[in-house]
């Protein structure tokens, strides 16, 4: 369509943005406080979702408050299956994952907790305590190899306490010393469980290129 081809070209153009691809940007973020919704919907469905948005912000339905109180309990049922059958189906993906990962990396070890580490590389110095901060490059995706967050690729390293992440980095971390690159495959139960969290769907397995960069006591 002419909105999407304006948006493709001009989306991420130099120079001062005007009010139209403003607008584009705002729909962005708003569709981004859909991502649990999309997660869980085929394409189809998510057009005709999209189209009860637009028909409710241009008034194109009388009485749309009515309507959503008379079939709450419909589509609170509807997201309880839906999500059920996600979860169900996203730790069986992680899990297969896990399995062949381990099957391909025979210098992988696999911790109590579930966290999956391989050193690629090995570092100098004392690991971390998870009372240190340290400094990390990393690159996240999902076992299909979706990208979900990457320091790489925004270019610059992030700094944090090792104890304010998720449990797989707090555990992995502290197996690796300065200079370390490794890969963690963090199942669920040690990243952000049942319910996710943004873009990160609940039950999921994540995968991250981690490269410790240094650490302060």
């Amino acid at each position: 369509s002419t909105q999407s081809t304006w948006a493709s070209k001009r989306l991420f153009s130099t120079g001062p943005a005007d009010d139209n691809k403003l607008f584009y940007v705002l729909g962005l973020g708003i569709a981004r406080q859909m991502s649990s919704i999309k997660r869980l919907v085929t394409p189809e469905q998510m057009v005709t979702i999209m189209k009860g948005v637009e028909d409710s912000a241009l008034d194109k339905i009388e009485d749309a408050d009515g309507q959503c109180a008379a079939h709450a309990l419909e589509v609170n049922a509807l997201i309880e299956r839906l999500s059920s059958g996600a979860l169900v189906t996203t730790k069986a993906a992680g899990a297969a994952f896990v399995e062949k990962f381990l099957r391909e990396n025979p210098t992988a070890k696999q911790t109590e907790s579930g966290l999956v580490i391989l050193i690629t590389k090995t570092g100098e110095g004392e690991a971390p305590a998870a009372t240190d901060t340290v400094l990390v490059h990393y690159h996240g995706t999902f076992p299909d190899g979706q990208v979900f967050d990457s320091s790489k690729m925004r270019g610059e390293p992030i700094s944090f306490p090792l104890n304010q992440v998720i449990k797989g980095w707090t555990e992995g971390l502290q197996h690796m010393q300065p200079g370390a690159h490794a890969t963690l495959v963090a199942p669920s139960d040690v990243a952000y469980g049942d319910n996710g969290q943004g873009p990160i769907p609940g039950g999921a397995t994540l995968i991250f290129e981690v490269e410790l960069l240094d650490v302060k006591k």
